[in-house]
């Protein structure tokens, strides 16, 4: 199948060279919200009957190995202490946390069967499914009585491979932010009024303020290097919105005789146009050639107003500006007035080799519980995985969480969207994507020529691969 997708972007960039060889960011609008459309599951009428789920240790001596990808020491120390507590309370149950630095390390101990619980980055999800590797944990999440209360963020990863399936519980959460000179836009702002005004709350905000502000240099810097098709999803999705898409983890799909693809629509073609005024009128042109530490190096020279990077930048940036000269915003909002970003992340899986399943799974959800969690997000300046995390600890918004957490309370405003990347198109298409938008921004393919491009490559992924996200 590899070798249709080959010759799909063979054709994609053959046309391509034929044609022509994103202070003032407080909340004001609301819109419509969009969350997951459900946490639950149905058994097939067909199939055998299974003892009920339960999460519960049964008290038989289990011997589990939990692999974590390296994050910090802060993390390891963490889930050391909370795998001590759960050994307190279940003696007959020995955990030990083996911690690894690589992907292919981690690769390379879970087809060895070496491991219980592994954590798994967004990557490497579908080949670790595809394998067999990793145990659907879907007949827990519905019987979690935590469930209910989880962020907009957490449920999307839960559900990155579908509408039935779960293989993992979030581990880790990497979102883009907005930081932005606060100081200069107090300083601009403290004479205007009304749409006088600079904000950088919508893409919009960020044409206007590159305007406005051009005697204080470039308005926005990003890794345009490592981002350009993220950004391009953001401003995509934030038009047409979610409801057309066939599910949030395939958010280029369509489920209609109408539309295949969301680049069929009216939406998207007025979304590519202002994520051409966005890259030409605001960001400044050398960015789009820069890694991410190069973007938060120049924002640190006081070269940009305002700079789209991780929660993870928040303390180098901080830790180096003079205080008050910073703040710190969500990702910019679209069309529609609502914000549809994605996120990477990882998470903790079971593997198909665990010897105890239900005793592991116990485990695993008690890891990602409300208390345990919280303290995780509170020591390694995380996004927490529950709403109630701020409440467990007020801290959580004096550590660089503060846009993260307001995300999650404005669901009306804000919402999370994935790439289709069950598919096996999705990995030839990070290289074409981007090049096509790349081609675009140099006037070599118009908005019309693009999105048929990839219209037509995503319609025959479709065609090929079918409904993944409905494949248990």
């Amino acid at each position: 199948m590899k070798g249709v997708y080959k010759k799909i972007g063979a054709l994609l960039v053959a046309g391509l060279m034929l044609i022509g060889s994103m202070s003032g960011c407080q909340e004001q609008e609301a819109a419509s919200s969009q969350e997951e459309s459900s946490l639950s599951s149905s058994q097939e009428d067909a199939a055998p009957e299974e003892e009920p789920a339960v999460l519960e240790n049964d008290g038989q001596a289990t011997t589990m190995v939990v692999a974590e990808l390296f994050y910090s020491q802060e993390r390891t120390q963490a889930l050391e202490e909370i795998a001590a507590k759960y050994m307190a309370d279940h003696p007959e149950t020995e955990i030990q946390i083996r911690t690894v630095e690589t992907r292919e390390e981690m690769e390379r101990l879970v087809e060895s069967g070496e491991a219980d619980l592994c954590e798994v980055s967004w990557q490497d999800q579908r080949e670790f499914v595809e394998n067999g590797w990793l145990l659907d944990i879907d007949k827990y999440v519905d019987i979690w009585d935590d469930v209910t209360g989880l962020t907009l963020a957490a449920r999307q990863v839960i559900r990155s491979m579908g509408v039935d399936v779960a293989y993992m519980l979030p581990a880790v959460l990497q979102q883009d932010v907005l930081y932005y000179r606060s100081d200069w836009f107090e300083d601009y702002n403290q004479d205007k009024e009304g749409e006088d005004r600079v904000y950088c709350q919508t893409w919009n905000d960020l044409i206007a303020a590159a305007d406005k502000l051009q005697d204080r240099g470039e308005c926005l810097v990003f890794g345009g290097k490592e981002k350009l098709l993220q950004v391009f999803d953001s401003v995509l999705w934030s038009a047409t919105s979610l409801t057309p898409a066939a599910h949030t983890s395939a958010a280029y799909l369509c489920d209609s005789s109408q539309h295949s693809t969301l680049f069929s629509l009216e939406a998207a073609a007025t979304a590519t146009e202002q994520f051409v005024d966005v890259m030409t009128s605001a960001v400044a042109e050398q960015a789009l050639e820069w890694t991410e530490d190069q973007a938060v190096e120049a924002f640190l020279q006081g070269d940009a107003a305002v700079l789209l990077a991780g929660q993870d930048q928040y303390q180098r940036i901080f830790s180096a500006m003079e205080e008050g000269s910073v703040g710190v915003a969500p990702y910019p909002r679209g069309l529609m007035s609502i914000g549809i970003l994605s996120q990477q992340y990882t998470g903790f899986s079971l593997t198909k080799w665990v010897e105890h399943e239900g005793n592991a799974a116990d485990f695993l959800f008690y890891l990602s519980n409300p208390d345990n969690n919280t303290h995780i997000a509170k020591v390694c300046s995380l996004p927490p995985l529950h709403k109630e995390a701020p409440t467990l600890d007020p801290s959580l918004e004096e550590e660089g969480l503060s846009a993260n957490l307001l995300v999650d309370e404005r669901s009306d405003l804000y919402a999370f969207g994935q790439e289709p990347m069950r598919y096996q198109a999705w990995e030839e298409f990070q290289t074409l994507g981007e090049q096509g938008l790349r081609d675009l921004l140099a006037g070599r393919v118009s908005v019309e020529e693009l999105l048929g491009q990839f219209d037509a490559y995503w319609s025959q992924a479709l065609e090929e691969e079918g409904r993944l996200w409905d494949v248990e």
